[in-house]
C-alpha cells in the first residue's frame, strides 16, 4: 500500500499555456501529469525546483522509453506578473 492517500481524479481545470492557448488537464489524459506551482519573480525555491524539474524531464527524455506518458505543467501563482509572453 502507497504512503499517500488516493485524492481520485483531480477537478478539470482551464489553464492558458506560455503561447495563449487554453489547455484543459483533460488534454493529458493517460498520461501522468507532474505539477508544479511556481511564479517568475521568485527568488527562493522556484528557479532550483524548476531547473531540477527540467533535468528530471531531460533523463525522462532519454530513456530508452522517452517521456511521452509524463507531462510537466507548471502553474504560476502570479498570473498578474507572469503573463503567457514572461512564461514563455
Amino acid at each position: 500500500p502507497s504512503p499517500l492517500a488516493d485524492l481520485g481524479p483531480a477537478a478539470e481545470v482551464k489553464l492558458t499555456d506560455q503561447d495563449g492557448k487554453t489547455v484543459r488537464l483533460d488534454d493529458f489524459h493517460g498520461k501522468c501529469v507532474l505539477v508544479s506551482f511556481v511564479f517568475t519573480t521568485c527568488n527562493g525555491t522556484c528557479p532550483a525546483t524548476t531547473h531540477n524539474l527540467y533535468r528530471v524531464q531531460e533523463a525522462l527524455r532519454a530513456s530508452p522509453d522517452g517521456a511521452e506518458p509524463v507531462a510537466f505543467v507548471s502553474i504560476t501563482l502570479d498570473p498578474a506578473i507572469d503573463t503567457p509572453p514572461i512564461l514563455k
